[in-house]
């Protein structure tokens, strides 16, 4: 990855270069550990000021669309991004190993994030 994140003065950035080797590293993982280590490795390169800048560029694409699912999608994304980025950032300190070796580890999370994007999704459909 090339950039030095918020701490440098350059801009942080991943050259379209670059995206298939690192996707095929992470295609590469044999256990959920190894790939949350390998994931936290790109996740981290990010700053919260970062995240921020995402949820601008992000807010910006979607000005045009009803002003009441734009704020609920706003806050749902934030909710995601941080949140992710949160418990990315303590598995790593904490270790990935232990549940996160089993496949079947998680998959009540994601069932609710797809909840909560269906329930997004319908109430823009009632707006």
């Amino acid at each position: 990855m090339s950039g030095t994140g918020s701490s440098g003065s350059e801009e942080q950035s991943i050259a379209a270069s670059e995206i298939p080797g690192e996707c095929g590293l992470l295609g590469s993982k044999k256990t959920r550990g190894d790939l949350g280590t390998a994931i936290a490795a790109i996740v981290l390169v990010y700053s919260p000021r970062d995240l921020q800048q995402m949820r601008w560029n992000f807010a910006e694409k979607i000005r045009d669309i009803s002003p009441t699912y734009r704020k609920r999608l706003e806050e749902t994304i934030t909710e995601y991004l941080h949140g992710t980025y949160q418990n990315v950032r303590q598995r790593s300190r904490s270790g990935f190993r232990g549940a996160q070796d089993n496949p079947e580890a998680g998959k009540g999370k994601e069932k609710n994030a797809v909840i909560g994007w269906r329930r997004i999704r319908s109430d823009q459909d009632t707006d």
